[in-house]
């Protein structure tokens, strides 16, 4: 399977659990506010994220920014900035692309001192 197919595969599961826990009356933030995450930053701006903020506004978790290589204001007013422009402020960064680069991963956790989650990890805590 190609690195496309495997994300693909990857987010079709992410779906899958995110609606069981819907479906349940869960909350898909409920692993967050576990750890006392209240304000998260968001890399990544794909469809995934764009329901994730819809989600986390619905569950009074702030959003401090939104961050991706693609830099840009969206119709509804969302904007994306360059993650090099992050000033801080959040307990968490979550990231959405399920291969993102070890390398990514590190400088955020070196240069940014706050958790930083995959978004796939804050749905299947939920299993837990």
């Amino acid at each position: 399977m190609n690195q496309n197919s495997e994300r693909i595969n990857e987010y079709y599961h992410i779906l899958d659990e995110w609606l069981n826990i819907i479906e349940r009356g869960g909350d898909i933030t409920k692993p967050l506010k576990e750890k006392s995450i209240s304000i998260v930053a968001i890399y990544g701006m794909g469809t995934m994220a764009r329901h994730f903020i819809t989600a986390l506004s619905k569950e009074k978790i702030n959003l401090c920014g939104v961050y991706d290589s693609k830099i840009g204001v969206y119709p509804d007013g969302l904007e994306t900035k360059s993650i090099t422009e992050y000033k801080g402020g959040a307990d968490a960064i979550i990231y959405t692309n399920p291969f993102e680069e070890e390398d990514t991963l590190k400088k955020f956790q070196t240069d940014f001192q706050c958790e930083v989650i995959y978004l796939g990890d804050v749905i299947y805590d939920n299993l837990k």
